[in-house]
């Protein structure tokens, strides 16, 4: 059984953007680790993954390894 893998755009505050490779099994601690690599920062408590359905009208609010919708 193959794992499902998604291309994501992520935009980071400063208005860069960031395209990373997820898979289902990825938690938000994952997700994190991988754009503390490409954007060259350090791990902090202060980063926040929010995702946004602007079609759906969806957005999640995913701080830590958590997510509430």
């Amino acid at each position: 059984m193959s794992l499902l893998q998604l291309f994501v755009k992520v935009f980071v505050q400063n208005g860069e953007c960031k395209t990373i490779l997820v898979d289902e099994k990825m938690t938000v601690h994952d997700v994190l680790l991988i754009l503390f690599d490409k954007c060259e920062v350090k791990p902090n408590v202060r980063w926040t993954l929010v995702e946004q359905i602007p079609d759906l009208l969806i957005g999640k609010y995913c701080p830590g390894s958590h997510c509430t919708g």
